[in-house]
């Protein structure tokens, strides 16, 4: 899920503040889709307080992105006005087969890998006794009628 939120910079006691488009997931200081704007809250209120790209603000917010609570108050405050229409959830970044990460998972995708293994050695063993006893089978039947040809011949002689 994409949201739109605060990025603190600045130092200690001096915050200032990006208004970033990024994935849900990331951290509050992490890898951003789109600056839109920033936020200085110690400038006296003007120009140089909050400024914003509207025009992207709203293209966000109609691909699916979510405001968080303290964007949507500061844009608001300025004027700004959210469209009344629910938007549609778009996902932005596609993601390959998920890692196992906890410790659980692992074990537990390992456990799958090894009862498919035992499933496979299983089906091969059943078919390799199958083809073994169908040629012991061939086999006896050859015997068998070798056995009554050689005992006609010796009935013969």
């Amino acid at each position: 899920m994409v949201v739109v939120r605060l990025k603190r910079f600045g130092r200690k006691h001096r915050p200032f503040f990006r208004i970033e488009v990024m994935e849900k997931r990331s951290a509050r200081d992490g890898r951003s889709l789109e600056q839109i704007g920033y936020y200085d809250p110690l400038v006296a209120s003007g120009d140089g307080r909050l400024k914003f790209n509207g025009d992207r603000v709203l293209h966000w917010y109609r691909l699916g992105a979510q405001p968080s609570e303290a964007v949507r108050t500061l844009l608001a405050g300025a004027g700004f006005r959210w469209p009344a229409r629910a938007p549609k959830k778009v996902k932005v970044r596609k993601t390959a087969r998920r890692r196992p990460t906890t410790l659980s998972e692992r074990g537990r995708a390992k456990l799958e890998r090894r009862r498919a293994e035992r499933a496979r050695g299983e089906r091969r063993a059943k078919a390799a006794a199958a083809t073994a006893s169908a040629a012991k089978a061939a086999a006896a039947a050859g015997a068998g009628a070798g056995a009554g040809a050689a005992a006609e011949g010796q009935a013969q002689a």
